[in-house]
């Protein structure tokens, strides 16, 4: 998901602020980030509570700097607010330009910040004809910052935890996200974010019940983990169920702890039909009483599976060859496509079997990292559904590489949705996956894709103890 980019400036700063605007639009055209000013309001909009909403929800600001913009009292008294508590609690992206000379005491913490132009040089005491030159520096320069806070973002897994509109839910939810946050810092490996913050937190409140449920969805469509405090007397916490049981099967979350707070038995009840139905009995961890620490200890356990077995998995990957019973398969996703529930079903249906050793590998820096993993494998797995074509390409250009050097006979890359048939007649490299020797696959349903990776695996098993 592209990270939210909101400008903030004083209306005295607009012909600096048209400036920026093309700057951004550049940015959005590269697919990189999705700007917002308040240029984006349309007539009858509730302004000042869609200033308010539009910078909660942003990952990076942009703050134009000016005497002006520091003795504006809507920027000291809502936005600095927002931006200050982001930038603490979210991890937000904070960029000054330096437009107008000024004294910004008011805001020390920005002489913390490297903004931009460099060397603190004002955009609006330059002369007409070196603005230019400015400006395009700010572009290549903020190109690169953000550029580098995705990158930073992509290997970052996320926790959802459920919202409510009960104050003493809320209250501890904070305490679980405070000790959660300390015990990450105790553990570096746990690379984890969690969401939705205390910033962003109440703008769910302000929806109606399909409004909420849709973006109830997309965060979990974008969490790796998952958790919820459910209180039958909140329509809320209710909703929220409604949406995990509705969409369980295409959730990217390997499980959900749900603590019932008041432990109903209708709703008792329904958690276990919920159980049943699962993918996996184990996926959803039920919980109920009083004890709020008891969520902490299941999402912790949790946390230390899962990363636990990603670094085991790298490890594996790069020093270990795999005995002569595993038959070593490298997975290729990019782990920030979130939405798509087929990859967990490849990855699955390989670790399934105890023959398959599965080495994960999601990002596309390391070359011979890449080269490594392929020299000890006896197969090769690409999954590209809403995943970067930057990443795919990437990938695929180290394949081809790497298959230069390292016969591999078993390979298969899967395509899904958006657009697999496009994807296949414009991105797949025909030097790396052949269609004629039936290793490409356009994903047309879960059953499709279990067949078609039982097949792989038996020809996989086949030739490895042939060749034994």
């Amino acid at each position: 998901m592209k990270p939210k980019v909101c400008i903030s400036y004083s209306s005295i700063d607009k012909d600096f602020l048209a400036e920026m605007i093309k700057i951004m639009n550049s940015l959005k055209e590269l697919n990189l980030i999705e700007p917002w000013t308040d240029q984006n309001m349309q007539a009858g909009d509730r302004w000042d509570d869609d200033i308010k909403r539009n910078f909660r929800e942003a990952d990076i600001y942009l703050l134009l700097l000016s005497r002006d913009f520091i003795n504006s009292n809507y920027i000291k008294n809502v936005e600095k607010e927002i931006i200050e508590k982001n930038a603490v609690f979210s991890q937000s992206l904070v960029i000054p330009i330096f437009i107008r000379e000024c004294d910004f005491a008011a805001y020390a913490w920005i002489d913390q910040v490297n903004g931009l132009p460099t060397r603190k040089k004002w955009i609006g005491g330059a002369e007409e004809k070196d603005r230019d030159a400015l400006f395009t520096e700010v572009s290549v320069l903020l190109r690169e910052k953000i550029s580098s806070y995705i990158e930073s973002k992509e290997d970052v897994s996320t926790l959802f935890f459920g919202v409510t509109d009960s104050r003493r839910i809320f209250q501890e939810r904070r305490r679980v996200f405070g000790e959660l946050r300390g015990l990450s810092k105790k553990n570096p490996s746990w690379n984890v974010d969690f969401k939705p913050k205390d910033a962003t937190h109440d703008t769910f409140l302000d929806l109606d019940e399909t409004e909420f449920k849709k973006a109830i969805k997309e965060e979990l469509n974008n969490s790796t983990f998952c958790a919820m405090i459910l209180d039958a007397k909140d329509d809320y916490s209710v909703w929220q169920y409604q949406t995990i049981k509705e969409h369980w099967k295409a959730a990217s979350f390997e499980k959900c702890v749900v603590f019932l707070s008041d432990n109903p038995s209708d709703i008792k009840e329904d958690a276990i039909s919920f159980i049943d139905e699962a993918l996996t009995p184990d996926r959803l961890i039920y919980s109920n009483g009083t004890d709020y620490k008891h969520i902490v200890e299941l999402i912790t356990d949790d946390f230390e599976t899962y990363f636990t077995a990603k670094q085991k998995e790298l490890d594996v990957a790069v020093e270990t060859p795999g005995s002569s019973k595993q038959k070593n398969v490298v997975l290729f996703f990019d782990e920030s496509d979130k939405r798509q529930v087929h990859k967990w079903s490849i990855k699955k249906l390989l670790d399934q079997d105890d023959d398959i050793l599965v080495m994960n590998k999601l990002h596309a820096e390391d070359v011979e990292q890449t080269n490594r993993m392929i020299q000890s494998s006896s197969g090769v797995v690409l999954y590209y559904g809403e995943a970067n074509m930057r990443w795919f390409n990437t990938i695929q250009m180290q394949l081809r590489k790497s298959f230069a050097t390292n016969r591999i006979e078993h390979k298969v890359a899967f395509l899904g949705e958006p657009e697999p048939l496009l994807k296949k007649d414009m991105d797949l490299n025909t030097d790396v996956f052949l269609e004629a020797n039936n290793e490409v696959k356009i994903i047309e349903s879960e059953e499709q894709v279990r067949k078609d990776i039982e097949e792989f695996i038996n020809r996989l098993k086949s030739s490895c103890d042939e060749a034994e």
